[in-house]
């Protein structure tokens, strides 16, 4: 009796009792430093064109001075049985969005 009433339930149920069930639009924003991590992975591809960039990490934004700011993104990559990881820290001008510096240092 009871297994009858919970399924008398289940069948019931209808997406007005529960809005969040049903499919939403999503429209997904590119986030503010993705410009950055492209050019990340492309200049690290550039210096290990033979690695693959297996995992990308974005470590954050921070100023630099009042007018540079900095982006600073982990990659790990991979070539024959060696993983590594490379901290790529992009430096630009904080209002017109300008690239000035690129710097890499690899790490375990």
């Amino acid at each position: 009796m009871r297994i009858h009433l919970l399924f008398s339930l289940l069948l019931s149920i209808t997406p007005l009792h529960f809005p969040l069930l049903i499919p939403m639009e999503v429209t997904a924003e590119e986030p503010s430093y993705a410009k950055w991590g492209r050019l990340a992975m492309v200049e690290t591809k550039k210096k290990h064109p033979r690695a693959e960039i297996i995992d990308y990490q974005h470590v954050g934004r921070t100023p630099v001075t009042g007018s540079v700011s900095q982006e600073v993104f982990k990659l790990w990559l991979r070539e024959g049985h060696r993983e590594w990881g490379v901290l790529v820290t992009i430096q630009f001008e904080s209002q017109s969005g300008k690239f000035r510096t690129i710097h890499f240092q690899e790490t375990s």
